[in-house]
């Protein structure tokens, strides 16, 4: 009879029953805890709505994404310095923010770090950097040039000369009075933010009163974008500047029995009008007409109105 017994119990034992199981209870796995939206205590084989009622008093409740055959409660307190990563159920190193990047966020237990380019014009100067200084300040006191975005030199933004600069593109220097390095620019990219480009120093100005050679003017209004540079355009004296063509073209003359309307520029060309049927104009470039009967018979001749014929002027002897 013992034996019996004995054989029955090895059998129970075999088919993973419990005292639990013959008292009533049965054995649960992760998926049926995950079904009824529980987690599996793996210690008591028992589903809980809280894995902090399991066992173990540091279990923790799986991850919200986590699958359901994995549906059961685990320790997942990540090292410091690392955070648990829901997605892969590991843990993984807090990222470090490098030079010229700055903490975003901080990191936690549960989530890595949010790192963040410095502006243009800071620097960072160690890595995981809390904060952004201004760049141009802070070489200038190290006796350097701060070059924008950080590249070259010491690591820092801040390099002996702007050609050590790898985004500086090996222009000049800029005016001594400053201490920044900026990237070189084209005509294109300055024209697409709505300045000019000033050639000896390759960068954007947004009016070329401020290039390095002081008669550089604006760019004409109308000029195309790549060519949205400052420029020496001062034409001769009698010319004025052709702004379609972009070139100096010569004064117009107004013509006999013409008057000059409105005076030529160094941007624009004079403008001439015929005189009045009645009125001549003695000579190119009038700045009015007169009279033409008084002035014919004053020199004993006769008005050709229109000042057509004899001596050019309007005035004919018959």
């Amino acid at each position: 009879m013992m034996s019996k017994l004995f054989c029955i119990f090895l059998i129970l034992v075999a088919l993973g029953c419990t005292c639990d199981a013959m008292a009533g209870g049965s054995s649960i796995d992760a998926v049926q805890c995950g079904e009824i939206g529980e987690k599996l205590c793996k210690p008591t084989k028992r589903c809980v709505s809280n894995c902090s009622t399991c066992s173990s008093p540091d279990t923790k409740d799986p991850p919200p994404s986590e699958k359901l055959e994995e549906h059961y409660c685990r320790h997942y307190d990540c090292p410091s310095g690392s955070f648990l990563d829901v997605e892969n159920h590991r843990c993984k190193n807090w990222t470090h923010c490098e030079i010229n990047e700055y903490i975003k966020k901080n990191a936690s237990s549960t989530s890595d770090v949010v790192c963040e380019f410095c502006p243009s014009d800071e620097i960072s100067l160690q890595i995981n950097s809390q904060s952004c200084v201004k760049g141009e300040d802070t070489c200038k006191a190290k006796g350097k040039r701060f070059c924008v975005g950080g590249e070259g030199g010491d690591g820092k933004g801040c390099v002996d000369s702007c050609s050590d600069c790898a985004s500086y593109g090996y222009g000049a220097d800029p005016d001594t009075n400053k201490s920044t390095c900026t990237q070189t620019r084209d005509a294109v990219q300055c024209g697409e933010i709505g300045e000019k480009l000033c050639k000896p120093t390759k960068r954007c100005v947004s009016n070329c009163s401020t290039c390095s050679s002081p008669d550089t003017k604006d760019p004409p209004p109308s000029e195309k974008l790549e060519e949205h540079y400052c420029r020496h355009y001062d034409c001769p004296s009698g010319s004025f500047l052709d702004v379609e063509n972009h070139r100096c073209k010569n004064w117009t003359h107004c013509e006999i029995n013409e008057y000059i309307k409105k005076n030529a520029s160094s941007t624009s060309d004079v403008v001439c009008e015929f005189c009045p049927s009645d009125e001549i104009s003695l000579q190119i470039n009038s700045q009015s007409c007169v009279k033409g009967e008084d002035t014919c018979k004053a020199k004993g001749k006769r008005f050709c109105v229109g000042g057509k014929g004899g001596d050019g002027k309007g005035c004919v002897d018959s």
